[in-house]
């Protein structure tokens, strides 16, 4: 089946998270690309544990992305939950030692692939056994059979680089029955990205009426058209790794669209949970 999702110039959304652009003495981070075949579907898989146990409990920060992500635990392998779409940044407080691997999902992916309305998972961070029973049971199987063949060796220690392969031919399986993405809601998302989110919603020029756009929007990534478009703004503003000083002096936030600095900052800090001056310094 063709992957509608994949456009060969025109998909080009790349998802940041700030983690991957920071680097910690006890605490590791680090995202691996899937197999070029899941590359319309899965942006990462990714890896987050301390590698020292830490003093005090961690606050970890998850910023908008417009992405759908399962994260497991390690520590209990059980614990597999999924979040969606966010509008605004969610606060984590991670414990003391602690483990996660996590499958990020590209905007409208999660739906393709599992027939599933994103709408539901909006701002919310739910275990996986309550979205979709069975995918949570094969993932937990496959995790689980993995982790038992790497504490079988001597001095093994299990990680993401365990499961790679195997999440590959698991998600490829499910990729191969992936329902294509209606043409018009692809149009407009490519308008949106390759905008960088600035582009008036009216003006998306898709046949369709904004409402029945407005209802493809939230099955399939979560949200509006003109929700959506925040986020990638805010995202394409993440990409440009600015600096407290090129902000003040290039002023990148204009070129964005945002109407001015306040505008800039209370969205901001809505999506980030910092204020640019102290994200970037």
């Amino acid at each position: 089946m063709t992957n509608m999702l994949q456009g060969p110039k025109t998909y080009c959304f790349k998802p940041i998270q700030p983690s991957s652009l920071h680097e910690w003495a006890d605490i590791s981070y680090k995202e691996y690309m899937p197999a070029p075949s899941l590359r319309g579907y899965i942006y990462c898989y990714w890896e987050l544990k301390s590698l020292e146990r830490l003093s005090t409990p961690l606050p970890y920060y998850v910023v908008s992305d417009g992405c759908i992500d399962i994260f497991i635990d390690v520590h209990t392998l059980s614990d597999i939950d999924i979040m969606g779409l966010s509008n605004k940044y969610h606060a984590f407080s991670l414990s003391h030692d602690f483990h996660y691997i996590g499958i990020r999902f590209l905007p409208a992916a999660f739906s393709s692939l599992f027939k599933f309305n994103a709408s539901e998972l909006t701002d919310y961070c739910e275990p996986l056994n309550f979205v979709n029973r069975e995918l949570h049971k094969r993932l937990n199987n496959l995790i689980a059979r993995h982790w038992e063949a790497a504490y079988r060796q001597p001095d093994m220690v299990f990680n993401l680089h365990q499961l790679i392969e195997p999440f590959n031919a698991f998600f490829n399986q499910i990729a191969r029955q992936a329902t294509e993405v209606d043409f018009r809601f692809k149009l407009a998302f490519d308008k949106i990205v390759n905008t960088r989110g600035i582009i008036d919603i009216e003006h998306l020029n898709v046949p369709v009426s904004s409402r029945h756009l407005r209802r493809l929007f939230k099955f399939y990534v979560g949200e509006s058209p003109k929700a959506f478009s925040k986020i990638v703004r805010f995202q394409s503003l993440l990409s440009l790794n600015p600096t407290v000083e090129t902000l003040k002096t290039e002023k990148f936030f204009y070129e964005l669209g945002y109407y001015d600095q306040a505008h800039f900052i209370k969205e901001f800090k809505r999506m980030c949970g910092f204020t640019p001056a102290k994200a970037f310094k």
